[in-house]
């Protein structure tokens, strides 16, 4: 959690600090960008142990590359930099190698990466 709001603490200052002119051409580029952040965080703190792999498909989707049963990668839908890992508890018997009843276990902080692509 420290590390997410020293990410965007340091993100709003780099902003903050641009020169005079950026802030002259894009008077409000600041605010968007600090937005943005928080909206992905608002999204990422929905996410709760206990919760379906199908609920999380509705607020985050799956990165590109493997996926496992009992681990995924998922990216902010907005902005596929934005990511967070999930370890699942795979349902036994499910004939889906992801099922949509997988339950969360854990979740990651959210970090900042290039998209995988398959």
């Amino acid at each position: 959690m420290n590390r997410i709001l020293f990410l965007i603490a340091t993100a709003c200052t780099i902003v903050g600090l641009s020169g005079n002119r950026v802030q002259q051409d894009k008077p409000d580029c600041q605010a968007q960008s600090c937005q943005f952040v928080e909206d992905a965080l608002k999204e990422y703190h929905q996410i709760k142990v206990g919760m379906t792999r199908k609920e999380i498909e509705r607020r985050f989707r799956q990165d590109g590359g493997l996926q496992f049963p009992n681990q995924g990668v998922y990216v902010d839908p907005k902005c596929p930099y934005i990511k967070t890992r999930i370890r699942f508890k795979h349902v036994e018997g499910s004939k889906e190698l992801l099922s949509p009843d997988d339950t969360v276990l854990s979740i990651s902080e959210l970090f900042i990466a290039y998209p995988t692509m398959d």
